[in-house]
């Protein structure tokens, strides 16, 4: 960790949101660095999100930092205050 204490916005979509307490979209104080430490804090603090973020719901979902898929997700991205992380149900059509 660097540190350094950030805000960072999680929006949360579909079952994730129900997860996390029908909770759509919130600010996290976040004291890290990396994608990976976001994502543990989140599970952290939300504890029903860990079956769509590394269990078994986790290969149906998209992660989107600042609006662009993260495909597939690295959790070594540098976060940076103010980011906006999306965690969403990968959504398939025909």
């Amino acid at each position: 960790m660097n540190g350094d204490v950030m805000n960072v916005e999680v929006r949360f979509f579909g079952g994730v949101s129900k997860a996390a307490g029908d909770m759509e979209s919130t600010r996290v104080t976040f004291e890290g660095e990396t994608l990976g430490e976001l994502l543990d804090l989140i599970m952290e603090k939300w504890p029903g999100t860990k079956d769509f973020i590394t269990g078994p719901h986790a290969s149906t979902m998209v992660f989107a930092l600042n609006n662009k898929a993260l495909e597939p997700p690295d959790l070594s991205v540098k976060i940076n205050e103010g980011d906006k992380l999306a965690i969403m149900p990968l959504v398939a059509g025909g």
